[in-house]
């Protein structure tokens, strides 16, 4: 199963450890994981309405959406939800230990 990440950033100091951890989780049971937290060092500084229009196709390539236990506090994240939801992408959420 390929998993889309999707979590708290911005405002965030540790979000790609958090990502990465989450991505090593899934990795260890034999899922594929997109990670934007990754990618996004890739990219140059951007607003977050452009950050999204790049996160929305890459969440689109996903057989599920993994939502990290702070994605309600993230707009982003619940905007990827709403979408996941109404184009019936399963949604899963991260349990905290």
């Amino acid at each position: 199963m390929i998993y889309y990440l999707s979590g708290a950033i911005t405002n965030d100091p540790n979000y790609l450890e958090k990502f990465a951890k989450a991505e090593t989780a899934l990795k260890k049971k034999g899922h594929t994981v997109i990670n934007p937290a990754a990618i996004s060092q890739l990219l140059p500084p951007l607003e977050h309405r452009q950050y999204m229009s790049i996160c929305i196709p890459m969440m689109s390539c996903a057989d599920a959406i993994y939502m990290l236990s702070d994605w309600e506090s993230s707009r982003g994240a619940r905007i990827e939800k709403q979408i996941a939801e109404e184009r019936h992408i399963t949604v899963k959420y991260e349990v905290k230990k």
